[in-house]
């Protein structure tokens, strides 16, 4: 971990195996997760299908007194995968904002109004729609045009999806998320997304928290809205959450069936990275598998 001198970024955390360059970069994979205060970054040698690096940069940022440009160039100053070509790139759009609407009800020329029913008019943005694998929903969110800009000229050829299509569309993946009814409980810096899965998607939102109660107060009200019984069905915890800490021992407390999620296993790891408990970074790691 270091700290930095820079006005937007704050800190940046990485791991990397033994030796690890990124010369090459062309056999490499890269997989980034954009939020709100954070860039988490992950790179993955699609040859030996070895994880490499793991990486965040937290960062505060307020459109109202900084400019995109200030962040972008303190981003490329940390964060050498900028200027890098890379076999594949994967980006997911991690912020709260997304409207989720069934195909059936969406056209495109109302896709403005559909987004603004829930957000409000939005100015200087690009407006985004993707559809669900699986199930025949449709999401709808907004990206700012300086940061879209920033990404079409700094990343090549990249896979671009909003945290809700992403997590869905692995989860929908596993068997056993198809048949039995659980929660899905994705925490980040200052959100969570949470998804009830019950044969498909039965529920999905995305919450800003400042505090663990906050957390547990929008889980349990979901899990009321969704028909989830926190006494008996199952929960699965991801995210930069330690065993045993304030939040896993709260969530626990009222979630009696809950565990931490495990990330791909056919993402293998050498001695550096199995440090990295697997239920972090989970999204930004199952990009390399669910694409």
């Amino acid at each position: 971990m270091s700290l930095t001198a820079n006005k937007i970024i704050k800190e940046v955390h990485e791991i990397a195996e033994e030796g690890f360059k990124l010369g090459g970069a062309e056999k490499f994979q890269l997989s980034l997760e954009f939020g709100d205060g954070f860039l988490v970054y992950a790179i993955f040698d699609s040859v030996s299908r070895f994880l490499k690096k793991t990486g965040k940069i937290s960062f505060n940022f307020s459109e109202k007194k900084d400019s995109y440009a200030s962040l972008f160039s303190e981003l490329q100053g940390n964060a050498d995968f900028f200027k890098q070509g890379f076999h594949s790139v994967y980006l997911t759009w991690n912020k709260s904002g997304a409207t989720l609407v069934p195909s059936a009800f969406y056209s495109e020329n109302k896709k403005e109004e559909l987004l603004g029913f829930n957000f409000g008019k939005q100015e200087n943005i690009q407006i985004i729609t993707e559809d669900i694998k699986g199930i025949d929903v449709k999401v709808i969110y907004a990206i700012p045009t300086p940061v879209k800009l920033f990404f079409d000229t700094h990343l090549s050829n990249y896979k671009l999806k909003h945290i809700s299509t992403a997590l869905t569309e692995h989860l929908l993946s596993e068997p056993a998320n198809r048949n039995e009814k659980r929660a899905f409980i994705n925490i980040n810096t200052g959100n969570f997304n949470l998804l009830v899965m019950e044969k498909g998607l039965k529920f999905f939102n995305s919450f800003d928290f400042q505090s663990g109660e906050d957390i547990l107060y929008y889980a349990l009200f979901s899990f009321e809205q969704s028909g989830f019984d926190p006494h008996t069905d199952k929960a699965i915890i991801a995210g930069e959450v330690e065993a045993g800490s304030g939040i896993h021992q709260l969530l626990k407390h009222y979630i009696k069936n809950i565990s931490f999620a495990v990330a791909d296993k056919s993402i293998a790891r050498g001695t550096k990275m199995a440090a990295v408990p697997h239920h972090y970074y989970f999204n930004t790691l199952n990009r390399f598998v669910c694409g």
